[in-house]
Parts: C-alpha cells; structure tokens; sequence
C-alpha cells in the first residue's frame, strides 16, 4: 500500500508535472541571453509580435522557461558555488567597476566604455531607462519614394561608374 507522504509517490508526481519549455521559448531565452533585446528574440523565435510586446508575462513567467532557467541556476551553483541571481548581481557589480591595464607598463585604468555598457543594460533592466532599437536590429527598410526601374537602372550604372573609377 502506498503512503500519499511517501518519498516514491512525490517523486512520481514531480516527475509528471514536470513542464518542458518548447523550442520556441527555448531558442528566445537563448536569443536574450547571447545578447538580443526580448522582443526582438522572441519575433526570431516564432512568437507573434502581439506576444512579443511582453515578454516578462508571456515569456519569463512560462513555467516551461522557468524550467529551463532552473537549468541554468543548477548549473551556476555548481560552476561557482552560488545560484544565478548571486552571480548576475556579481557580474553586474564586476562591470560597473571594470577595469583595462594599458601603456607598457600595464597600468590599471577605468573602463569606462565597459562601465557605461554595464550601466545601459543594468537600467534597462530595472526599468530606468527604456532601449532605443535602432533600424539594424530590427532589419526594417522603408522607402519613402516611388522611382521608375529607368531611374533605377541609370543610378545603378551610376554607382558601378563612380566606384569603378574611384575604388578600382
């Protein structure tokens, strides 16, 4: 007869609500974590761009991604010996105060262009600041114009002839 308190009945149970993420949020907390903003990583995921306008509710608050993130801090404590929020705020905490040796003789100086990246990302984060995505991350073209394809091909031969001469 089994014991509902029983170690092998709750170890059962644990393994069958245990949640997977998908390969979607997957590849978005993937995304994020090699530098992407979350709203773009999620659109290169698959998310639809209603879902990808909050990511905090409809992506970090998955349980899926909560699961995959427990992966992440398992593994923290056992590279460094404390969970991934600890190492986040010593991270952080090391590049608000980065440092470069420069000159021949190694001389430590601030970083400053290090410290002030840290600081971006670090407000961001806290919601003092607001990231401004610049056309590049997004890859939207707007044309403003309407040109004839005779007027194309004559700017076209245009620039060939320019650079030609110039870059030849």
């Amino acid at each position: 007869m089994e014991i509902i308190g029983s170690n092998r009945y709750t170890s059962q149970m644990k393994k069958q609500n245990k949640v997977k993420p998908t390969e979607r949020q997957v590849k978005a907390v993937n995304l994020i974590l090699a530098g992407k903003k979350p709203t773009v990583a999620m659109r290169e995921a698959g998310f639809s761009p209603k879902t990808s306008k909050a990511p905090s509710q409809k992506l970090v608050a998955s349980r899926g991604v909560q699961e995959y993130l427990k992966k992440f801090d398992k593994a923290t404590r056992q590279k460094f010996g404390m969970n991934l929020g600890d190492k986040l705020v010593d991270v952080y905490t090391n590049g608000l105060s980065a440092t470069k040796l420069t000159g021949k003789d190694a001389i430590e100086h601030d970083d400053f262009p290090t410290q002030y990246l840290f600081a971006n990302k670090l407000s961001e984060f806290l919601g003092w600041t607001k990231s401004i995505e610049t056309p590049s991350q997004n890859n939207s073209q707007y044309n403003f114009f309407n040109i004839t394809s005779q007027e194309r091909s004559d700017f076209n031969q245009k620039l060939k002839k320019f650079i030609k001469e110039n870059y030849s």
